[in-house]
């Protein structure tokens, strides 16, 4: 793995940790509450929110669940709603059965 795609890897998992800490205190779920809905200890939840553990698909899928919000909600940046952001445009053509 290069530097560079090692960098890329850290932002997005400070990204996520930010994202995860500003939903969750959002929401009002306490590590405890939210890892209790989750089926995790709130020490999970903190590392995850401390950028010291990467979480699976099925873990983030399980937060955003929890948390009443989309799988994208963590993509977006900090303070921004996913809403916010630039979509792509669909693509034309027939679609593909």
């Amino acid at each position: 793995m290069t530097s560079e795609l090692r960098k890329t890897r850290e932002l997005d998992a400070a990204l996520f940790a930010k994202r995860l800490r500003e939903l969750r205190l959002a929401s009002g779920a306490t590590l405890e509450g939210l890892g209790l809905l989750c089926g995790l200890g709130f020490s999970h939840i903190a590392r995850y929110e401390a950028a010291g553990r990467e979480p699976s698909w099925s873990i983030v899928c399980a937060l955003a669940r929890a948390l009443g919000v989309s799988v994208a909600d963590f993509q977006a940046q900090p303070g921004e709603s996913p809403d916010d952001r630039p979509r792509e445009k669909p693509k034309k053509g027939r679609v593909k059965k």
